[in-house]
């Protein structure tokens, strides 16, 4: 498995609000950043254009950043996007065997695992019918 930062996945004026919703739930927790990470899985001994593949999907080729928590699909499920992309990528000639994509978020002052206050904080960054926090 590969793994590539993307771009930023929110919008200033979203960290910002974000950020309202954890202080109206009396987190002390601040939202810093967002950026759309690719898990990539390729084809087994295959040669793969790592440079052309991060022009296409708008990636970083270097080594991930650190982050504090990422939003992905659901676990054992394949979601549309990684459908999609999957057979875009392949159809470009590709030695992949899926892709997909997830959120990194990097936050200040995380709460405690499990929780009332990390219930709250990751509430607010996902939906637990599609996706889930690493």
């Amino acid at each position: 498995m590969i793994v590539f930062d993307g771009l930023p996945a929110l919008s200033a004026f979203r960290l910002e609000r974000i950020n309202r919703e954890f202080h109206r739930l009396e987190l002390r927790s601040k939202l810093i950043a967002a950026w759309n990470v690719y898990f990539v899985q390729v084809e087994p001994d295959a040669a793969l254009d790592r440079d052309r593949l991060c022009d296409v999907l708008r990636a970083n080729p270097r080594e991930p950043k650190p982050a504090s928590l990422w939003t992905v699909p659901r676990l054992g499920t394949i979601s549309p996007w990684s459908s999609k992309a999957t057979d875009i990528l392949r159809g470009c000639n590709f030695p992949v065997r899926r892709v997909e994509h997830g959120v990194a978020y990097v936050i200040e002052k995380l709460p405690e695992a499990e929780s009332g206050g990390w219930q709250k904080l990751v509430a607010t960054l996902y939906d637990p019918m599609t996706q889930s926090v690493l």
